[in-house]
């Protein structure tokens, strides 16, 4: 069995069927103290990395709040930025010809920007971009993932 975890969507049908779980919920133990509600045990677990395992949402929420407010913008519209945004980047990913994951941050920056009425200028778009890189998991992430190693 193959577990799915996360908002990802699989490109292939090797992890198929899969079971989708959040990773909090996979991993509380059941009343015989066992991490798995699941039997039998899977054998593969995908997790989807932005969001799942790394603080995605909340570190893009803080860091475009902070370039609104360079702009003089209220820290209000950050969420409606990020949406944006979220919506740019998916239809990037899937359009042809692909590109380069740096590319579509910065284009989805630029069109999120621009649509809500910021300046897109490389000093805002490329602090944005730079942020990627340097999330860090969410709290319960690592101790949950060596508990999974130790399985």
């Amino acid at each position: 069995m193959a577990v799915s975890m996360g908002n990802h969507r699989p490109s292939s049908g090797i992890i198929e069927p899969a079971k989708r779980f959040t990773m909090r919920a996979l991993l509380m133990p059941n009343s015989e103290g066992s991490m798995f509600k699941l039997n039998p045990a899977p054998k593969i677990i995908t997790f989807d990395c932005y969001g799942t395992l790394v603080q995605w949402h909340e570190v893009l929420l803080r860091e475009i709040g902070a370039a609104l407010v360079v702009q003089g913008c209220g820290v209000a519209e950050a969420a409606a930025v990020l949406d944006t945004f979220s919506r740019h980047s998916r239809r990037l990913e899937v359009e042809r010809p692909h590109r380069l994951y740096r590319d579509i941050l910065r284009i989805s920056f630029r069109a999120a920007l621009t649509e809500h009425s910021v300046a897109a200028s490389d000093d805002i778009m490329e602090p944005l971009a730079a942020t990627i890189p340097t999330m860090g998991p969410h709290p319960e992430v690592p101790d949950v993932l060596r508990r999974l190693r130790e399985r």
